[in-house]
């Protein structure tokens, strides 16, 4: 992030991955809510933190965030 501060928004979308990685959620969602919120990827990954952290309601409504930005989007549920 020092060597190119232009875009802290994508540095901050990497820091939350890699949160979720380690089970880190509460960082991950910190960084990921100050990410580039106009990408799919950083959408999907706060699914995953809400979702991880308990907070259903949030996870769906990041859900319906995806389908709103990309409506051509299919989402197969495994059961």
């Amino acid at each position: 992030m020092r060597l190119d501060p232009r875009h802290p928004e994508i540095y901050l979308a990497q820091e939350g991955y890699a949160y979720n990685d380690m089970r880190r959620y509460a960082e991950a969602l910190e960084a990921l809510k100050r990410a580039y919120q106009d990408d799919l990827d950083v959408h999907f990954a706060l699914v995953e933190t809400y979702s991880e952290l308990g907070r259903e309601q949030d996870a769906r409504a990041e859900a319906a965030e995806i389908i709103r930005i990309s409506p051509q989007f299919f989402w197969k549920s495994i059961s």
